[in-house]
């Protein structure tokens, strides 16, 4: 229980307590905050670095400027762009070269990103945020659609990629994804069972946390393919409506894999008709 504690302090002190994270995280850069329009910024190195976006007005549309108080922008931080209501859009430049993980987290009504063709790092397909070649699935937005396939060609759901995505119900993925970051998935509350394809690799920490599922749709049947080398700490953590776990392999080629990995509430191996659930091996 205690390896996953530190995951929701986190979440829970930069998106309910946001101001004193964002003068702690200033200050982790070694800077001194600047503003201009809507963003707050430092200068390191002679390039702008976006600590914090205000929403403010009725801004539904933002675009990353190409430069903060005349300094090239170059990167967004963690918890850059964060809680924002009202945007439904953010175009990003050909200059902007760093994203962080967390930086577009818990935008509510976010429907799609849009990349300037000639950023030699980002692409968006349809609303989505990838590398530019398309083998790592960067962001999606919060308020994307219901329903999405992984394009071909995706090795990576990057950490966060799916983070609170609250409309989501299905995603099916393509057969050349190898890995499943960080916190994935972490409490797109309405996600169905998913189908993970032969050839998945990884599935790290906290991946489908509270991915409690919604009614008919629930998320309650998890396949594990052959393929799956290892699994980490705490990643089905308050998937609480799962009723059956599949892993085609033997159980003494799991022995590695992380702390409670399978299904629990909160923190306890979950309980299915009174019984503790259990896990089929092959």
């Amino acid at each position: 229980m205690k390896k996953v504690l530190p995951l929701i302090v986190l979440v829970a002190v930069v998106l309910t307590l946001w101001g004193g994270a964002y003068f702690a995280i200033v200050l982790s850069l070694g800077g001194i905050a600047r503003a201009e329009g809507n963003f707050r910024y430092i200068v390191k190195d002679g390039e702008a670095i976006i600590v914090e976006y205000k929403d403010l007005g009725d801004v539904n549309s933002v675009t990353i400027p190409p430069t903060l108080g005349g300094y090239p922008v170059t990167t967004v931080n963690n918890f850059g762009f964060v809680n924002t209501t009202i945007v439904r859009e953010i175009h990003i430049g050909k200059g902007l070269v760093n994203i962080s993980s967390w930086s577009f987290t818990n935008n509510v009504n976010l429907e799609r990103f849009v990349v300037d063709v000639e950023n030699p790092n980002y692409k968006s397909v349809d609303g989505v945020l990838f590398n530019k070649d398309m083998s790592v699935l960067l962001f999606y937005p919060n308020s994307g659609a219901a329903e999405y396939t992984v394009p071909e060609g995706v090795k990576r759901i990057n950490d966060q990629a799916f983070y609170k995505c609250g409309r989501l119900t299905k995603i099916t993925f393509n057969s050349d994804l190898l890995e499943i970051g960080q916190q994935a998935f972490l409490l797109s509350v309405r996600l169905e069972s998913v189908v993970f394809p032969e050839g998945l690799k990884l599935i790290e920490t906290h991946a489908f946390l509270g991915c409690s599922g919604d009614g008919a749709r629930a998320f309650n049947t998890i396949v594990i393919p052959s393929s799956v080398e290892y699994i980490g700490n705490f990643a089905f953590y308050n998937c609480v409506d799962v009723t059956s776990v599949t892993v085609n392999k033997p159980e003494s080629e799991t022995s590695g894999w992380g702390t409670k990995w399978y299904p629990t509430q909160n923190g306890d191996r979950l309980s299915v008709g009174g019984n503790l659930l259990e896990i089929q091996y092959l």
